[in-house]
């Protein structure tokens, strides 16, 4: 079936998980959405966020999508509502890439950085508990907007970085969970201060999982030629262009969409 899959984020942290889904499914169309009128999800009210996603989801199912990948980690957090509001299968990001992290795990201290919103709910830390493994989460919703706008300043993402996750070194922690698919961008800082540990990512834990909901649902695209990448943005196309360079990603347009 060659209609694409809808992926979507509040900007251009998604891309991460469509590197990575796209790497595994190159014959795949794929439609991505970067919501970044709404920019970002992670300090918004709860309803405000609950309806920006389904209306994003129900787009996305509007323009053919014929699976979603909720390439967000605070959109995620409203999965069965957008469940509710499509006819389409609906991948999110937490539960694979919680999954990832208890596996690699050796000392069972696992850190979770993500935005406001998606610490204060604690689905990482519930999902982590339950495998009686501890979860140390931080709030790092600032991220979000150093990476969006002030990406080019290597010294001011430095300190950031380290006046977050320092605590983190302290937990000594093996194992650390990018809770928003924007914060692998960070990956070289973050290093920096946690050294050599396991750093695990939504988008090579989903990817598998996604290819199976294709394979099971009877999705799979079997052309042989490689698939297109078309690109939709609420808001500031052209900021959105000049951060494609990012990524190894081939995207045939992008386009503006209300």
């Amino acid at each position: 079936m060659n209609k694409p899959i809808g992926v979507f984020d509040s900007g251009i942290g998604g891309l991460t998980v469509l590197e990575a889904v796209y790497k595994l499914l190159p014959t795949e169309n794929y439609i991505y959405l970067a919501d970044f009128k709404n920019n970002p999800y992670g300090v918004k009210s709860v309803d405000e966020v609950e309806s920006i996603v389904v209306n994003n989801a129900l787009l996305l199912e509007k323009m053919g999508a014929k699976l979603i990948i909720i390439a967000c980690n605070t959109a995620s957090l409203y999965v069965e509502s957008i469940k509710k509001a499509v006819r389409i299968p609906v991948i999110e990001v937490i539960e694979k890439t919680c999954e990832n992290a208890c596996n690699v795990s050796k000392n069972a201290k696992i850190g979770v950085i993500a935005t406001q919103m998606t610490i204060e709910k604690g689905k990482y830390q519930s999902l982590i508990n339950k495998e009686n493994k501890h979860a140390y989460g931080v709030k790092c919703s600032e991220f979000v907007d150093y990476i969006e706008h002030k990406f080019d300043d290597y010294d001011l993402g430095m300190k950031l970085v380290k006046e977050k996750i320092n605590s983190l070194k302290e937990e000594k922690i093996d194992t650390l969970i990018y809770g928003c698919t924007h914060f692998s961008l960070l990956e070289d800082k973050i290093k920096t201060v946690l050294g050599d540990i396991n750093y695990v990512d939504c988008g090579s834990s989903i990817a598998p999982f996604v290819k199976e909901e294709l394979v099971k649902n009877g999705l799979i695209n079997h052309q042989s030629e490689t698939g297109k990448i078309i690109a939709y943005t609420t808001k500031d196309v052209q900021s959105f262009r000049e951060k494609l360079s990012l990524f190894n990603l081939k995207i045939e347009s992008v386009e503006e969409i209300k």
